[in-house]
């Protein structure tokens, strides 16, 4: 995300434009713009999580998908 903020002010402040603040809903515009789909840190051990269970033939409902998801959250930021 910082990348992309930062490149997006020096795009900016090169064309005169100094007064551009890339803040985090100019971010979400952006990638909503170009259809980039904003990734949790915890995706890919997610889905990782989730393919080993189906491999062992366990069937996962909306709970189960929720309390792992808690589990790999550092914080409480996560929302159901």
């Amino acid at each position: 995300m910082l990348q992309v903020q930062s490149k997006g002010l020096e795009l900016y402040r090169g064309r005169g434009n100094g007064g551009i603040k890339c803040s985090y809903r100019w971010y979400k515009r952006w990638c909503d713009r170009f259809h980039v789909v904003l990734r949790h840190e915890g995706d890919d051990a997610m889905l990782e999580w989730a393919l080993t269970q189906l491999e062992l033939g366990r069937s996962l409902s909306h709970s189960d998908l929720q309390a792992h998801a808690l589990s790999l959250t550092s914080d409480n930021a996560f929302k159901v």
